[in-house]
């Protein structure tokens, strides 16, 4: 039972690490794409926060995977007690 609760802990956990990244891989995206289109004048600093925005965005993609990983985790019966 011991082992169960400690487990439980540690997925609480990095839910809320996965959780908290992805609002922030999130907030990034929409951020860069404004930031850019304030020096859209200059071609490659707009271009750069474009990259860094699809670079956020792929980050958001992978921690979105991992905390469905997780949920599906949550749901099995192990964790019901």
């Amino acid at each position: 039972m011991r082992g169960n609760g400690i487990r439980s802990w540690r997925l609480e956990r990095e839910k809320y690490s996965l959780t908290s990244q992805l609002v922030r891989s999130s907030r990034s995206i929409s951020a860069n794409i404004t930031e850019g289109w304030a020096k859209i004048e200059y071609a490659n600093l707009f271009r750069q926060h474009l990259i860094h925005a699809l670079g956020s965005n792929a980050d958001r993609a992978i921690y979105f995977t991992g905390f469905q990983h997780l949920s599906s985790i949550f749901q099995h019966p192990a964790f019901h007690f």
